[in-house]
């Protein structure tokens, strides 16, 4: 694994070329509500991803707790880094983002134009997504984070809202949530799939009926100790995304 720091940052990204093939590139974008990046949806993803045929980058944005719009921007410079791969297929690179991660995934569908990078996604995979900023579903604390004191301007606020501003131009869509989900409501995920089919973006939606926020893949390795998270049913969402892609992409 090679670590890098981004944008004269102490942010970085793990890129993880399996082998020097020209394949697709997954950038994975952990949650952790804009405070942290989370690891269990770090390094085991981007290894189940690894095992199933794919190159890999993750992005570590909350090194330093930038205010938006700075991790918008470091998340576009890594979509671009990693499709300038020699070993990426420029044509296939692929999004995953958890939680607040997933939000930073939608912004990045939203306003990749408004940047210099080659920074468009060719397809994403939104995990228990956090979309909706001025609502009484929201995670306020995400919003803080990532707003600061701007979090009381209600333009800014609806700028950010992922549902409020999609458009034709967003990426081949697979969502999946929990309904049981304690800290990210799943009409989150609800609102936003019901968004990518009124504007005519492909999508493929799962809700699983039980399990808590932060599951990552939800299998042993990934639950890290903690049982609530090991969930053979759930875990089930990777095969069905890996399906997704292929369907969409190949």
């Amino acid at each position: 694994m090679e670590k890098i720091n981004i944008l004269d940052t102490p942010n970085y990204i793990e890129v993880e070329c399996i082998d020097s093939n020209v394949r697709p590139v997954v950038v994975i974008v952990p949650g952790g509500g804009y405070d942290h990046t989370s690891v269990r949806e770090g390094i085991y993803v981007s290894d189940a991803f690894n095992k199933a045929g794919f190159h890999t980058v993750t992005l570590r944005y909350r090194e330093t707790l930038d205010l938006y719009p700075a991790p918008l921007e470091q998340l576009l410079y890594t979509i671009d880094y990693a499709r300038g791969m020699k070993c990426a297929d420029k044509n296939k690179i692929i999004l995953i983002g958890f939680s607040a991660g997933a939000h930073l995934v939608g912004l990045a569908n939203e306003h990749y134009k408004e940047y210099k990078y080659d920074s468009k996604p060719n397809l994403n995979i939104i995990c228990y997504p956090v979309t909706l900023s001025n609502d009484y579903f929201t995670h306020r604390s995400t919003f803080q984070y990532l707003l600061g004191k701007d979090v009381k301007d209600l333009e800014k606020l609806h700028s950010v809202d992922i549902v409020a501003n999609i458009d034709e131009n967003f990426a081949p869509s697979f969502v999946w949530h929990t309904a049981t989900d304690e800290s990210v409501p799943v009409f989150n995920s609800l609102k936003l799939v019901e968004a990518l089919i009124l504007k005519g973006i492909k999508c493929e939606y799962h809700i699983f009926p039980e399990g808590a926020h932060g599951l990552s893949l939800a299998t042993k390795e990934s639950a890290m100790g903690d049982s609530r998270k090991d969930i053979p049913y759930v875990s089930r969402w990777f095969q069905m995304a890996l399906d997704f892609i292929h369907n969409t992409l190949d």
